[in-house]
């Protein structure tokens, strides 16, 4: 399977960046910049860290038009377990950062043509062994044997593939007395395209917690055979606060969370509300717990408070990576899970800072009302009052966005499992 093969690699590119540190040309006190912006850097990056190695001072990368597209994202991309504004890093275009010469820099790269970049770094001035070092050296010839025994998808059936993992969810949830609503891109393509966004690369539904307990404990036992839940409930080394239900003859590449442990394929994202307290007092009190969770477990932008960090810091001491990932993410749930059982409001509490405030809240009497809705030719369900939500959430949303925003939110490759 190709995500253990990443593991493996991943592996490997640890025991390269330990064995500089022995060597002594990777330390503490001298600037080092990560080639690329794939998984093997962001892995590279987290790898460094947890060694206590935080002289990280950039990404770089030939490709300007990458930087640019990934400039916002990572530097809002905060890694698991790290806490400090200064673990954030910038990324920059090669000439950009390594013109003029800089001798005191070390760079280090993961690349799977790794002579063409390092006839790019030599044209700069910068030397094998002494400015930069290769950290894991990919056997080209048997990766892309591997490779070649998957065939890719196109954005067309990777999304004809996510309806029919809808489709089939819709089945279950009726045969199983589970209310379901498509929400956020899903739901705004069901009513201004009557299917998916042209742009949007994936779906989104809600479910009560109620019904999201159901899903727990019967979705792996029930579903279609090559469907299957995944969510911190069921899987221990799956920490999002989420759960997705993927296509297992599917094998799915996202740099963005590429720290994830769960293989993923095509998947449907499924989120969960829970009922807000009334008392604005009691509400603002489930919402700062959130948000200290959220920034606990590395999930949201935004630095803990100094007092904050150093309980964080306590905990992280006494509990490995995943456990502690996991625990603050079962912190949450239980935050939600328990946060009021009387209130007129419901809300995703499970995203911290992102689902705090009011235009996320949704009155419940709006959640007792469903219709069917037409998308790519199926009917699938919808609150009743469609206007409300996508009003707070979008605005004007039956107007189109300025070309240049049109694109999609992740950023993936999907692909077939085995010889077609």
């Amino acid at each position: 399977m190709e995500s253990y093969y990443i593991k493996s690699i991943i592996g490997e590119i640890s025991t390269g960046i330990e064995k500089l540190i022995h060597e002594g040309k990777i330390t503490k006190d001298r600037k080092v910049i990560l080639y690329g912006l794939h998984r093997y850097s962001y892995a590279m990056r987290t790898i460094l860290v947890n060694l206590g190695y935080r002289n990280i001072e950039s990404y770089i990368s030939d490709d300007e038009d990458s930087v640019m597209r990934h400039e916002k994202e990572i530097k809002g991309f905060v890694c698991r377990y790290l806490y400090d504004e200064k673990d954030i890093i910038n990324v920059r275009t090669m000439h950009e950062r390594l013109v003029p010469f800089d001798d005191d820099v070390r760079i280090l790269l993961a690349e799977k043509e790794y002579k063409t970049e390092k006839e790019k770094l030599e044209r700069l001035g910068y030397k094998e062994g002494i400015h930069f070092y290769i950290v894991y050296d990919f056997k080209e010839e048997e990766l892309e044997n591997f490779l070649g025994k998957m065939t890719e998808m196109s954005f067309d059936e990777a999304k004809r593939t996510e309806k029919e993992l809808l489709k089939h969810v819709d089945i279950f949830c009726k045969e199983n007395d589970i209310r379901y609503w498509v929400c956020g891109g899903t739901l705004l393509g069901t009513i201004r395209h009557k299917g998916f966004i042209p742009w949007d690369d994936d779906i989104d539904v809600i479910v009560m917690r109620e019904d999201y307990e159901k899903l727990v404990l019967t979705a792996n036992s029930q579903l279609k055979e090559n469907h299957k839940w995944i969510s911190i409930e069921t899987n221990k080394d799956f920490t999002a606060p989420l759960a997705k239900i993927i296509d297992t003859n599917t094998e799915l590449r996202q740099e963005r969370h590429a720290a994830e442990k769960v293989p993923l394929g095509v998947y449907m994202d499924v989120f969960v509300y829970d009922i807000i307290p009334d008392n604005l007092t009691r509400r603002k009190i489930v919402y700062r717990k959130s948000v200290f969770l959220q920034k606990a477990w590395g999930f949201c932008e935004n630095k803990p408070s100094k007092g904050d960090f150093w309980i964080i810091k306590f905990i992280r001491g006494l509990l490995n990576k995943t456990d502690f990932a996991r625990f603050f993410s079962l912190k949450l749930r239980k935050n939600a899970v328990f946060c009021s059982i009387k209130g007129k409001y419901a809300a995703n509490i499970m995203f911290g800072e992102h689902f705090n405030r009011a235009v996320y809240e949704t009155p419940i009497e709006y959640l007792q009302d469903f219709e069917d809705y037409e998308f790519e030719n199926y009917i699938f369900q919808g609150i009743k009052n469609y206007d409300y939500w996508l009003t707070r959430w979008y605005g004007e949303y039956m107007e189109l966005p300025p070309i240049e925003e049109r694109v999609g939110r992740h950023e993936y490759s999907v692909y077939y499992k085995g010889e077609l």
